[in-house]
């Protein structure tokens, strides 16, 4: 990922998620370095903080991983407790913005369902 990438993406969700900020990190000894977006989301009175992470070396070819805590029981995670999400990725247009706000929707979509049912 370029440097004039990373400004853009960082300028996309400050105007647009305030509540968000930009984060770097590493993980297994540092060999693999990790850029992204975190935050918190507040929904019928309680907070969920949600991740979009990328590897620097794959994003933009890769889609970043949304990751929210606490989980939500309704819904699909994948086995690294990642939301799952089918939608199609295009390196050119999509940024992390994008992925951050299909996790509140997936927040949203969900405290709604377990609202109905109760």
């Amino acid at each position: 990922m370029t440097e004039q990438r990373w400004r853009v993406e960082c300028e996309i969700v400050k105007a647009n998620l305030p509540n968000f900020y930009p984060f770097e990190c590493s993980f297994g000894g540092g060999r693999r370095i990790y850029i992204g977006f975190k935050g918190l989301h507040e929904k019928r009175g309680k907070q969920y903080e949600i991740k979009v992470i990328a590897p620097k070396d794959t994003y933009p070819l890769q889609a970043p991983r949304v990751f929210i805590t606490p989980t939500i029981d309704r819904g699909y995670l994948e086995a690294d407790g990642a939301v799952s999400i089918f939608k199609e990725w295009i390196p050119t247009r999509d940024t992390f913005a994008n992925m951050t706000l299909i996790g509140i929707q997936y927040i949203n979509e969900n405290m709604e369902g377990l609202w109905k049912s109760i």
